[in-house]
């Protein structure tokens, strides 16, 4: 009995300092870890507002969110400017007219009847199609991106050098493809030489009854 008694008071004892440290406050922070926590607020808040001062860059970066607006459009007669496969030639020359076809477009009614055959450039779309004429079917063909046809020379050429409007004015250029090549062969006839003449006979004497002989000598008798 007296050993419970004092296990009972040993545990109010327990229990009593168990609740009186509960009671204390926590241990005061030291001056370095103050010093830290207010520099961490003081750059938390310095940098939300710097972040809500940064504007939008001018080309289309967003510093709040770290994200950069791409300059194209998806239309090729405003992106060609920014397409670092750009020819040189073309720098500075106006592309907002030029059609910049993938393949042969559908909208086409070129006629071949009453054409020579031959290659004929489609001015509705700004030469960039041409046609082939030949024996009254029409064939279609596609120039590659920045060039156009030339009807002066038949081939696809830059559109800076290409007068497509005046296409036309050199449609009759086909007539001369088909023309069956005449080659005229010079034939030079040389003077007849005439035969050398026969040799000339070696000199003889006449034979002959015609010939006159010389009489012998007379003989003199003394």
């Amino acid at each position: 009995l007296v050993l419970l008694c004092s296990v009972a008071e040993g545990l109010k004892g327990t229990a009593l300092v168990i609740s009186k440290l509960k009671g204390k406050t926590e241990p005061p922070q030291t001056v370095a870890e103050s010093r830290s926590s207010d520099e961490e607020h003081a750059s938390g808040s310095g940098s939300e507002g710097a972040g809500d001062a940064l504007p939008l860059s001018s080309s289309g970066s967003d510093a709040s969110n770290g994200t950069t607006k791409s300059p194209l459009t998806g239309i090729p007669q405003i992106d060609y400017i920014f397409d670092p496969n750009l020819p040189r030639e073309l720098n500075g020359y106006n592309l907002t007219d030029y059609p910049f076809y993938d393949r042969v477009p559908d909208d086409i009614d070129f006629k071949c009847d009453g054409l020579h055959d031959g290659f004929y450039a489609s001015i509705p779309h700004k030469c960039q199609v041409y046609h082939h004429c030949l024996f009254g079917t029409r064939y279609d063909f596609l120039c590659a991106n920045y060039t156009a046809f030339d009807q002066k020379t038949f081939i696809c050429h830059f559109v800076s050098e290409v007068d497509c409007i005046n296409s036309p004015k050199y449609f009759k250029r086909n007539e001369a493809l088909y023309k069956a090549a005449t080659t005229t062969v010079a034939t030079t006839t040389a003077a007849a030489t005439p035969p050398p003449p026969p040799p000339l006979p070696s000199p003889r004497r006449p034979s002959g009854p015609g010939r006159k002989r010389r009489p012998p000598p007379r003989k003199h008798r003394p």
